[in-house]
């Protein structure tokens, strides 16, 4: 049995998300014995690529897995939290860049600034904007996890014990939600593109035809999650079928194009401050790849559920954004906790289990 040692992290109280020892360390064993050369250590592929994305397969195909759903949310949590300190010393390095609650509050106010003074033409963009800025304005106010605990909970709970009525009435406010993201990501991708250093190989990426057709030739990521709503995208491509939902996805996707100024602003202003090292420019960049991915696939599941008005789907849909959204927030917590240890992973016992 391979094992994770994890140090310090922020305490939350929550029933919906319990970072479970027994349940790491399972992850960790099926990963050394899949990648007989990892060791020990700080393993980003383990930690980053590996056990979030497993660990949301799961969610969506349990394929008999024994593990809860809130364990799962505890996996995808550290994976974030830690995920937030690594990255922050890519960007930043040694520079003295602080960290904590003042720090916290300074980077909310420049990013809502920046979200303020984005050239968003479209009120549906603006209001999408403003809630991502609410976001994190509110799961960094005392930079801890019990809003995001709290946040998660919330939603989990609604996906599972609301009525089919209620949960496929609140799909748009999420798709809202969502589609933005993914066009606010994408403009931060493609001036990451326009400002690669002399040297550094990125991703290949390809925009496709609509703004959720984003695909990469250079991911290696074999599940079952990431390519089951593919089939949602020539919906969005040709002209409306006879359902009015489709026209609305069609426009929704189309305006959500219109949130890229926002991920442009946020660029320029992280790379401001940052000492990217070329290896570190193209990490941040493979991550970001990643999050789109995923983003997207999140976005057509609620899509289809939506357009079919299938509320079996709509309830996956919605646990998977609170996978997503605990992901996404554990990496904001971390980028601004005073901790900055990593945890790791030790493979020496796989040999002998």
């Amino acid at each position: 049995m391979a094992t994770v040692q994890i140090p310090e992290y922020p305490v939350f109280s929550s029933t919906a998300i319990e970072v479970d020892q027994t349940v790491l360390n399972s992850f960790a064993t099926a990963y050394c014995a899949a990648n007989p050369s990892a060791t020990m250590g700080a393993d980003p592929d383990f930690f980053y690529r590996y056990l979030p994305l497993e660990s949301i397969e799961l969610v969506f195909q349990p394929t008999g897995s024994t593990d809860t759903l809130a364990q799962l949310l505890g996996n995808v949590y550290v994976s974030g939290y830690f995920g937030g300190a690594w990255l922050r010393g890519i960007l930043f390095g040694d520079n003295g860049q602080s960290n904590g609650k003042a720090a916290a509050a300074s980077f909310v106010r420049d990013i809502r600034s920046l979200a303020d003074g984005a050239d968003l033409k479209d009120a549906a963009a603006r209001n999408s904007v403003g809630w991502m800025v609410g976001f994190i304005e509110s799961i960094l106010a005392d930079v801890g996890s019990q809003a995001l605990a709290d946040d998660c909970g919330s939603d989990i709970a609604f996906a599972q014990g609301a009525s089919d009525t209620d949960v496929l009435n609140a799909l748009p406010d999420h798709l809202w939600r969502m589609v933005c993201l993914c066009g606010y990501n994408l403009g931060f991708l493609l001036e990451m593109i326009k400002d690669t250093p002399p040297g550094v190989t990125l991703y290949t990426i390809n925009q496709g035809g609509c703004l959720l057709d984003f695909s990469s030739p250079d991911v290696d990521i074999a599940t079952q999650l990431l390519g089951n709503w593919n089939g949602v995208v020539p919906y969005l491509l040709q002209s409306p079928p006879a359902s009015d939902r489709w026209s609305a996805l069609q426009a929704m996707q189309t305006v959500a194009v219109k949130c890229e100024p926002f991920g442009v602003g946020v660029w320029k202003y992280l790379l401001k401050q940052t000492s990217l090292t070329g290896s570190g420019y193209a990490t941040l960049f493979a991550l970001g790849v990643k999050y789109q991915l995923l983003a997207q696939t999140i976005t057509l599941a609620e899509m289809s559920a939506w357009a079919n008005q299938d509320a079996g789907l709509a309830r996956l849909a919605l646990v998977l954004e609170a996978c997503f959204t605990v992901w996404t927030g554990g990496f904001l917590i971390g980028r601004f906790w005073c901790n900055t240890g990593q945890p790791a992973i030790d493979c020496a016992t796989c040999a002998t289990a």
